[in-house]
């Protein structure tokens, strides 16, 4: 199974203070044991190095990336990918739109994401944590 995974489940998987830290610790952890595939954005890694500024040291930061680095692929934008996500009349996100057609460009079966009403219309499915945790232990 090919997950993508967005970036508000990074911040929760290396943040103990987010509510669904537990959660997505273990399937951020799950990738050790190759039970999926998990596809990032290149500005995913961004984004989460600069927010968990707050609560990580630089040197913890490096480590939670050399991590992510070895066990997911990473998907990274490209000048395409921005003139899609422009020309759709329904934009209203930019970050989540190209999350999307990142996780179209890898092929991956579902994007997993705390935020779900951010991908209803997307071509994707969205899933919960729990529910891709569901998915790989079954």
């Amino acid at each position: 199974m090919k997950l993508f995974l967005d970036t508000n489940v990074l911040i929760d998987a290396f943040n103990q203070e987010r509510k669904q830290h537990i959660s997505a610790f273990r399937l951020i952890h799950l990738l050790k044991k190759a039970k999926y595939e998990a596809f990032v954005s290149s500005h995913s890694l961004t984004d989460m190095f600069y927010i968990l500024r707050k609560t990580h040291s630089v040197l913890l930061r490096v480590k939670i990336l050399n991590f992510i680095l070895q066990h997911c692929t990473i998907i990274y934008e490209d000048r395409d990918m921005f003139l899609t996500a422009i020309a759709n009349p329904e934009l209203k996100d930019l970050e989540d739109e190209m999350q999307q057609i990142a996780a179209q460009k890898a092929g991956v079966d579902f994007i997993v994401t705390t935020n779900l009403k951010d991908f209803e219309k997307s071509e994707i499915a969205a899933i919960s944590i729990s529910n891709a945790l569901s998915k790989i232990q079954s």
